[in-house]
């Protein structure tokens, strides 16, 4: 049986462990997701009349409000974009766009981006021959090169994961993109080194 000098002090003790596990401000501000966390791609999709935000995960597709999503960086310095927070993980979320490339035609494409490693931000999307390629210069005369490296199917997620070589102006890395093929879309940019 504990004494009730030692309870109060294990009460405090608690009490304090909350306040530095979420901060003052209940926890709406929470650390960066990790350099290495998977990136989703949050589309845009009609569903029962209303658009609404979607992003895939473990093969469900999941619908997003804007309500559900965090701003992890709190500094000039960090990382600023949405996080959704799933099963007690931060996933960093890529905005679909559609951006126009030669020949008149509009492709899907995600930003890939990390400015503090010194990765100036790259347009991915998906080529008809189903290969991943870069977005060089969008508008009309706009053109995709392939970046890809090899690829493989990855029958736990249904999707077809595709390396590709990153030179960032600091340091050289592999993505690994994972690519819903019959939809032509990128769900899931993962750093892998």
């Amino acid at each position: 049986m504990h004494s009730p000098a030692s309870a109060s002090l294990l009460l405090i003790l608690c009490a304090v462990a909350s306040f530095i596990s979420c901060g003052a401000d209940g926890g709406r501000h929470i650390k960066m997701a990790s350099l290495y966390a998977p990136q989703l791609t949050r589309w845009r999709a009609l569903v029962g009349g209303v658009v609404r935000d979607c992003v895939e995960h473990e093969r469900k597709v999941l619908l997003v409000s804007r309500e559900d999503c965090l701003v992890a960086g709190e500094e000039e310095d960090e990382d600023r974009r949405d996080c959704l927070e799933i099963g007690g993980r931060l996933f960093p979320l890529v905005d679909e766009t559609k951006v126009a490339v030669h020949g008149g035609g509009r492709v899907r494409c995600v930003e890939c981006s990390s400015p503090a490693h010194g990765v100036e931000p790259m347009l991915l999307t998906v080529t008809e021959g189903k290969e991943v390629a870069e977005v060089i210069a969008p508008g009309p005369d706009g053109v995709l090169r392939v970046v890809g490296c090899g690829c493989c199917a990855d029958p736990e997620t249904g999707t077809v994961q595709h390396a590709v070589d990153v030179q960032g102006g600091l340091e050289a890395f592999i993505l690994l993109v994972s690519v819903r093929e019959e939809l032509g879309r990128i769900v899931c940019i993962k750093r892998i080194n």
